[in-house]
């Protein structure tokens, strides 16, 4: 079979997969060499050994609003362990992967502009002092009452003859 034979049973492949998933001419046109080269190598009765492809760039992929995933290209507002493992990742490999620093979070920069002044303003690493009125004092807890002694039952009195 000849490579242009290949790009079109890639051609068709992708309209079909296109019409299932919304794609970018970008990720379109990747998807279409991709399956196109697959069936190539799948023809020649090998396999084609491809470093894992990224559909953004990770520069690019942490905004103020969102993060967008590398690998699939859904955005959240944070990339979660637990959806890292549904992808078949753990955040050690996905962070090698995209070519990021051990110690980058996997937040959008609002969330983690939010959260670092909740923190300030709670202030946890202070101590607090005595002197400062408590916000509201504890209730005090009714007293027990005692129990009552069961009552001893009467010795039934004899009967008369």
């Amino acid at each position: 079979m000849s490579a242009t034979e290949f790009m079109a049973m890639a051609m068709e492949i992708a309209k079909a997969q296109a019409g299932v998933k919304a794609m970018t001419p970008v990720e379109l046109g990747a998807y279409v060499h991709q399956v196109a080269e697959e069936l190539a190598a799948a023809a020649a009765g090998g396999t084609v050994e491809t470093a894992p492809k990224l559909v953004c760039d990770p520069a690019t992929a942490i905004r103020d609003k969102t993060v967008t995933c590398c690998v699939t290209g859904k955005q959240f507002k944070i990339i979660t362990k637990r959806y890292l493992a549904t992808i078949g990742h753990t955040p050690e490999s996905y962070r090698d992967l995209c070519g990021y620093k051990r110690s980058q979070s996997l937040i959008c920069k609002d969330l983690q502009k939010t959260r670092r002044k909740k923190m300030q303003d709670m202030k946890l690493w202070e101590k607090r002092s005595d002197a400062a009125p408590a916000a509201a004092p504890a209730p005090k807890k009714p007293e027990p009452v005692p129990a009552a002694a069961p009552k001893k039952a009467d010795p039934a009195p004899a009967p008369k003859a």
